[in-house]
């Protein structure tokens, strides 16, 4: 192709006057995102209540335990309860498939009822510390439930520490003393918070749902001899990034509790930004609330 006349005498003016061409640099490749890390330990002497909701966007009467279980999460969010809504699939045939149902919430709904004796599958359905809460809208009684489940001895202690790259999670998780009890199951629960459905069809049709503390990823495995692992977890793309991770450890023979940790991963910081000598950590982030909002309260 031939360079226009205007061009061809601009660069025989230049060499003749001794000029110096200086072409514009390319702009510099953006710098990636910085890693992000946080860590948190279990309180010593002391254990975690986890506090799990068996609940259905397919269902008419979950909601109230849906607003039950944001509030109580708000009002827990710094003293050791991790509040974890596990989304079932089995209502899902009513009209109106749940986006955050899974079989595997369902089954492991099941297998808590077999344990606990009744084998009675529902929802609203709350369990404390593994045990049936029926009477979840009773705030003295959710109160002593939560309160018996944190007085219980505390197996193990639990160190975990994560650094997020973009949307990837790269989980560290340390039991101690590693052989206090053999056999320990560890579980990784991220949960997403914010979340508001516009349910078209099925019991709830018309109505806009605001869910907390969904249960998004739940990964299993059974912890090392070693009692140190480091597990890979990808943020889901959809929706706030309002996003909470639990490391559970739990007796694989009985499938009792021995120890909980939960991590906000919105207070986690540039590694860069550290001050020396100082320790990255995570803080719960409590929502914001009414005034008139009571944790046991419908």
């Amino acid at each position: 192709m031939k360079k226009p006349l205007s061009i061809v005498m601009a660069v025989a003016l230049a060499a003749g006057l001794g000029l110096v061409w200086v072409t514009a640099a390319s702009p510099a490749p953006a710098s990636p995102a910085p890693a992000l890390h946080c860590a948190a330990s279990s309180a010593a002497g002391t254990r975690a209540a986890v506090v799990e909701l068996y609940t259905s966007q397919g269902c008419s009467s979950c909601p109230p335990a849906d607003r039950w279980l944001s509030r109580l999460s708000s009002h827990h969010a710094a003293d050791g309860v991790i509040p974890l809504a596990f989304h079932v699939d089995y209502w899902n045939d009513l009209g109106w498939k749940d986006p955050f149902s899974r079989p595997e919430f369902s089954q492991r709904q099941r297998e808590l009822a077999v344990r606990a004796g009744t084998g009675l599958v529902y929802t609203p359905a709350v369990f404390i510390d593994g045990r049936e809460h029926r009477r979840w809208d009773d705030a003295a009684a959710t109160q002593r439930a939560i309160d018996a489940a944190k007085g219980a001895a505390a197996g193990i202690s639990l160190d975990v520490d994560v650094e997020r790259d973009g949307e990837r999670l790269s989980v560290g998780v340390r039991a101690s003393p590693p052989a206090a009890v053999p056999g320990v199951d560890l579980v990784l629960a991220l949960t997403q918070s914010g979340r508001s459905t516009s349910v078209a069809a099925g019991e709830n049709r018309g109505a806009t749902l605001l869910d907390d503390d969904v249960v998004r990823a739940w990964l299993s495995r059974r912890l090392s001899p070693a009692g140190a692992e480091r597990l890979e977890l990808e943020l889901p793309g959809d929706g706030p990034r309002e996003f909470a991770l639990a490391a559970l450890a739990y007796d694989g023979r009985t499938g009792s509790l021995l120890q909980g940790v939960r991590l906000d991963l919105g207070s986690c910081r540039d590694l860069r930004s550290r001050t020396p000598g100082r320790r990255a950590g995570c803080r719960s982030r409590p929502r914001s609330r009414r005034p008139a909002d009571r944790p046991g309260a419908r």
